[in-house]
């Protein structure tokens, strides 16, 4: 393999200096895309997090935002799993900043039960894949109680796996394949019980 900065030493800092400020500006989008997450899209009150809405809005996210309006919708459907699956895209490493554990824990039975009444376009357009991945994610804020989070990532592994291969290879499977979904439910943070 070819060293990219294998040249003078003054090409190398200045290749080091750019390299750098590209990792700052990604880092800095990053943070501001997060903060923007949860100030604008996802919507919940808690001790740490102040509700950006009034509480009269009490739907779990804003599927489109306008200057003086929130909908809980979006421009290609209005099923309520869409206008909340939409707001969990892409499952990646950053979503487990991006999707806060205690907002996920809210979510995810009103997602399960959009999912349910939304029956096979739920499943056929790949939204299905988005509750696995919510539901490991919410089962790990769930500390001491009852709740078994080894339970939970099972039941979460079980729900994408009984997804139909197909779905991931379409439009709806939203970039996710099958080994990155199992990836994204093993990778959760595991409770810790008091």
């Amino acid at each position: 393999m070819v060293d990219a900065f294998n040249e003078d030493e003054h090409v190398n800092k200045k290749k080091l200096e750019t390299a750098k400020l590209i990792r700052d500006s990604g880092q800095l989008l990053t943070a501001t895309e997060i903060s923007a997450t949860n100030r604008y899209w996802h919507v919940w009150s808690s001790d740490t997090h102040n509700n950006t809405y009034p509480k009269e809005y009490a739907q779990p996210v804003v599927g489109m935002l306008y200057d003086t309006m929130a909908s809980f919708q979006t421009w290609f459907s209005s099923w309520p799993v869409v206008s909340m699956g939409i707001q969990l895209i892409p499952l990646t490493p950053v979503a487990e900043t991006r999707d806060d554990i205690e907002w996920a824990t809210q979510v995810y039975p009103k997602y399960e039960k959009a999912c349910k009444i939304a029956g096979d376009f739920c499943i056929d357009n790949g939204w299905s894949i988005l509750q696995a991945g919510l539901l490991a994610t919410s089962a790990a804020n769930k500390t001491g109680g009852s709740s078994d989070t080894t339970d939970t990532h099972s039941a979460a592994l079980k729900q994408a796996l009984s997804i139909p291969k197909e779905v991931f290879a379409t439009d709806g499977g939203v970039g996710n394949s099958m080994s990155n979904t199992i990836w994204y439910i093993a990778t959760r943070k595991k409770a810790t019980t008091n």
